[in-house]
């Protein structure tokens, strides 16, 4: 049986292999689980944070369902249930996804009255209108032809956690802010063995038996509905993830042990040793065969049968987490990765997990990585301050050793003397020749409020510091700042710097702006595929331009052509933290799921083609600008950024721009080769 769930792992892999275009290979860990779900055939279905559906059949295939290889409305999946007809129902960040006998049908805002797309829970009663919950304090209801929300009164902000019918046809609602009684016309709030109204107190389940009992979980433990009071059947600690099986025993975790209640007994199986992490248990369910099966946030699943654990691994690779959030290179075969939970270093192949740093510090949620010449490691980590890995031991430099003023570090950088900067508490200082310098900044006042982000040394040796709200300039002598508009473009805030092989500086926030000289030149949603998002950080690539991650992907700018994700078929929507370039022109990408690399070999031939900037004439024009290619869709902006024409569904070489006023102009093309913008005068 061990052999059979280690082989669930390669198996998955290799569906995801074929699932993602071939550009890519997808570097992941167990995925965050959310939900999970036993079907009439005795398959388990869990719902994933990002990764989409995996299921499991009664045999042990594993098949996994994402928005790049089906129809699955989004890869976010909240909840899982199926019908009487066998059909499964999918609640995602997108709507309702419904499969049937490989066929998909999906229920959103833009087909049906529901009022959120953010689907939280699915609920049948074979008497009963459906009950959809959405993560707010509204619900709707559908009985397979109308749709009806109903919406709390707000006496009291609360979000629905669950809902059931009685067998009166009485909706329960276990919500934020206690336990909630709705007959169709009015609500009233109750919580323990009274009915007084109460909205004090945090219910996450409610579910009801195979008798027509009502039970709640919550985080004062376990109730049930007995006539018109709840009851208390065990009080602390909180009870999570309550589960009805086929033999009507109730199942739920509280504190280190799960619980299986008959309706008159408990029996009580400690899990702590297990090393599961007990605060990321997600779900629980148990199969037709009594197998327990337990869903964790990083660690797989459990499985409990015949007195035996079992694991059931989803991940591919060695990394601890799945939100990766910087990577760099020691040396061409050897990349370490920060994440959420730790540091992962991936060597020749190999993998090595550091979530635990010498006893020094267990489970660091890390932001950023520096790697100095002599291979040495440094981490700053948020309250505890700035972590040494010297290939054989662990350090770490703080208020107690190292003069810092404070142990809240946020960044750390190596300058080309091999320097190692890092920013305690808005001093800076400087490690050299194994000592901490004071940067002496207080008669200065150089900084906008004295933070650092990021940090660069250009081409021309200056030091260039920034942060949320500008950035400072040390040429060696003086300093300069740049905080405001003109001297720094009308961003709203900053969160990266790179220089590109032109020596011209980048920056990225709110929006992108390009430093060329003394003159800024700003993209954002105007004149670019730039949504006005956040966008996170700013990478000069050696080979392909500037790449730019963002909330929800990531773009690319090269030989004035933009591209977005899509042109290079990435296969999934969510948020980019980093970028890093292997010796061979490889891409890597860390995100909120995982590593992605781009194998640069396998798009070189169409970088020729799709980087290649369009010509256009005449200009300055009259009437019609003329294109080398047919153009598929344009907007033309005016200096202020007003959209003033446009066409979705162009099918010419050629455009008509008679009927604008005398001016300049930016135009925004789509074509074969890419997105790109330009500029033009209006005779």
């Amino acid at each position: 049986m061990q052999k059979k769930f280690t082989s669930f792992s390669f198996l998955l892999l290799f569906i995801a292999n074929i699932a993602i275009a071939q550009k890519w290979t997808h570097h992941y860990a167990d995925f965050e689980i959310t939900c999970s779900f036993l079907d009439k055939d005795n398959g388990k279905w869990f719902g994933t944070y990002g990764f989409g559906v995996q299921h499991v059949d009664e045999s042990g295939n594993i098949k996994n369902y994402n928005t790049s290889n089906s129809e699955i409305a989004h890869n976010f999946v909240n909840c899982i249930t199926q019908d009487s007809l066998g059909r499964i129902w999918i609640g995602t960040n997108n709507g309702i996804s419904i499969l049937h006998n490989s066929k998909w049908t999906q229920y959103n805002s833009s087909n049906t009255p529901l009022s959120n797309n953010k689907i939280g829970l699915i609920k049948f009663d074979k008497n009963y209108p459906t009950l959809i919950c959405h993560f707010d304090s509204s619900f709707t209801t559908f009985d397979g032809t109308n749709w009806n929300t109903v919406k709390l009164p707000q006496t009291r902000k609360r979000t629905i956690n669950d809902l059931a019918y009685d067998n009166n046809g009485i909706i329960w609602i276990a919500s934020t802010n206690g336990i909630i009684k709705y007959d169709g016309q009015k609500y009233t709030g109750f919580y323990t063995d009274t009915n007084t109204t109460s909205f004090q107190h945090d219910f996450i389940e409610m579910e009801k038996d195979l008798l027509g009992n009502i039970y709640a979980t919550g985080f004062e433990g376990f109730f049930t509905l007995e006539a018109t009071s709840w009851k208390v059947i065990e009080r602390y600690p909180p009870a999570r993830s309550m589960y009805i099986d086929s033999k009507n025993r109730k199942w739920f975790f509280s504190g280190n042990e799960i619980h299986q209640f008959d309706g008159t007994n408990f029996v009580k199986t400690d899990i702590s040793s297990l090393n599961l992490d007990l605060n990321s248990i997600k779900t629980i369910l148990v199969d037709k065969n009594n197998s327990i099966w337990v869903a964790t946030k990083r660690n797989g699943v459990g499985i409990y049968s015949q007195s035996l654990w079992y694991f059931l691994s989803f991940a591919n690779s060695g990394l601890i987490d799945n939100h990766t959030t910087d990577l760099k290179f020691a040396d061409p075969n050897n990349l370490w990765i920060a994440t959420d939970y730790g540091i992962c270093q991936f060597n020749n192949g190999n993998w090595n997990k550091y979530d635990s740093i010498n006893k020094i510090i267990d489970y660091p949620q890390l932001r950023r990585i520096a790697i100095g010449e002599d291979k040495n490691i440094w981490l700053p980590v948020y309250n505890k301050g700035l972590v040494q890995y010297d290939q054989t031991n662990w350090k770490i430099h703080n208020k107690a050793n190292s003069g810092f003023p404070s142990d809240y570090t946020f960044t750390v950088y190596i300058d080309k003397k091999q320097r190692v900067w890092t920013n305690p508490l808005s001093k800076f200082y400087f490690y050299e020749n194994k000592s901490w310098n004071n940067f002496d900044i207080s008669t200065n006042d150089f900084l906008v409020r004295n933070s650092m982000y990021s940090m660069i040394q250009r081409a021309n040796n200056e030091l260039w510091f920034q942060n949320l709200y500008g950035i400072s300039i040390f040429d060696g002598v003086s300093w300069r700042t740049l905080d405001a508009p003109p001297n720094l473009p009308n961003i709203s805030f900053l969160t990266d710097i790179t220089e590109d092989i032109d020596q011209n500086v980048w920056i990225s926030g709110s929006g992108v702006a390009k430093l060329n000289g003394t003159t800024w030149t700003t993209y954002n949603s105007t004149n670019s595929p730039l949504p006005n998002d956040r966008h996170n950080t700013i990478y000069s690539s050696k080979n392909s331009g500037i790449w730019i991650g963002s909330t929800y992907g990531f773009y690319n700018f090269h030989n004035n052509v933009w591209k977005t994700q899509k042109d290079f078929n990435f296969p999934f929507e969510t948020e980019v933290f980093r970028f890093n370039e292997d010796s061979k022109g490889n891409l890597w990408v860390a995100t909120r799921m995982g590593i992605f690399v781009l194998d640069r070999s396998t798009v070189a031939s169409d970088d020729k083609i799709q980087t290649k900037e369009i010509e256009f004439n005449p200009n300055p024009v009259q009437s019609n600008i003329n294109f080398e290619t047919e153009i598929s869709s344009y907007k033309i902006f005016d200096l202020n950024g007003n959209a003033i024409q446009e066409n979705a569904k162009h099918t010419s070489n050629s455009i008509d721009v008679s009927k604008l006023l005398t001016g300049m102009y930016f135009i925004q093309i789509n074509s074969g080769t890419g997105t790109q913008t330009k500029k033009f005068i209006k005779e």
